[in-house]
């Protein structure tokens, strides 16, 4: 979900940049991380590869792939679970995974 929104984010982010008359801005340029606890996400980045086992991801995952890559900007990397913020956004969390996150995040 979080590429979905992140695309439109670059293109308002080049947008801006010329209609304020700023030197061309291309994907390459305005790097973006997605930071991703799933290793099955980041296996699908990192080997593009279709099986009988993925072949119903093909739509969301030629969306994916197409949009990834040192060459447009996008870059997956891998973060473990305990230390992945979105979580708190997300879903419910037990009290000491909730604790770790909440201090990555205010501080205390």
């Amino acid at each position: 979900m979080s590429m979905r929104e992140l695309l439109p984010m670059r293109a308002l982010l080049k947008e801006i940049g010329n209609k304020l008359h700023m030197p061309v801005i291309t994907d390459s340029l305005v790097r973006s991380t997605v930071f991703e606890d799933n290793q099955g996400c980041l296996s699908l980045v990192n080997v593009p590869k279709m099986s009988a086992r993925n072949k119903y991801l093909a739509l969301k995952y030629h969306f994916f792939r197409s949009n990834i890559g040192e060459s447009k900007g996008i870059v997956a990397k891998y973060i473990p679970t305990l230390e992945q913020r979105a979580d708190i956004f997300t879903k419910g969390l037990p009290a000491p995974q909730f604790a770790v996150i909440r201090k990555l995040l205010m501080g205390w």
